[in-house]
């Protein structure tokens, strides 16, 4: 739900002048400040290792189960949080 709402989420938080950190990598894009998650395409590249060895011939039942060990923190260095002077 997250991902879907993610150009509400940087709406709300730019009126906040908070920092969004989310998973979707594609929030960077929309204006959030980092994003900590694992590559799609790494994913992508694994599922189709274990269809291709299901096409292979090898039974799923012996496929070992797999998980992605390597996440990425991407960092938006052009993130901006608007700062107000206080009133004197």
């Amino acid at each position: 739900m997250l991902t879907s709402q993610s150009d509400l989420l940087v709406d709300i938080v730019r009126t906040k002048k908070l920092p969004l950190i989310m998973q979707d990598r594609e929030s960077i894009v929309r204006g959030g400040l980092a994003n900590y998650g694992l590559s799609y395409y790494v994913g992508g590249r694994q599922m189709a290792n274990y269809v291709q060895r299901v096409l292979l011939g090898e039974n799923p039942a012996d496929l070992l189960i797999e998980q992605i060990d390597r996440l990425k923190l991407v960092i938006n260095f052009e993130y901006r949080l608007v700062t107000v002077a206080p009133d004197p």
